[in-house]
């Protein structure tokens, strides 16, 4: 019995590493999540050492709400794309790892105020 044509991935499964094309998509989510992290270690290492004036307080607040968002917007916008999945899966990622960045941040700054 015929079922018609098989049914091709819908790229939610990881790519096989042996696999040129795959390789290109692990090196597409690597440069995602690093872009991600790194945005998110800027931000966070600016925030908890930048000195005391209330107008620069005020923007590292709005930087600290935007970037995040910012980064869940393109995340989802990328995903939507399957020639760009990889990279905004990576930038999805990279939320999780900017959050341990903040943590890790705000110990340096509890250990440093002692």
């Amino acid at each position: 019995m015929n079922r018609g044509p098989a049914r091709r991935d819908a790229g939610d499964s990881m790519p096989d590493p042996d696999h040129p094309e795959a390789a290109d998509k692990w090196r597409r989510f690597a440069a995602g999540i690093g872009i991600g992290t790194a945005a998110s270690a800027v931000l966070w290492i600016a925030a908890f050492n930048m000195p005391s004036y209330p107008w620069l307080h005020a923007i590292i607040g709005l930087a600290c709400v935007v970037v995040p968002g910012a980064k869940l917007v393109v995340a989802a916008t990328l995903m939507s794309r399957p020639d760009s999945r990889p990279f905004g899966a990576g930038l999805l990622a990279s939320l999780g790892t900017g959050f341990l960045v903040l943590v890790g941040t705000c110990a340096a700054s509890l250990t440093r105020a002692q």
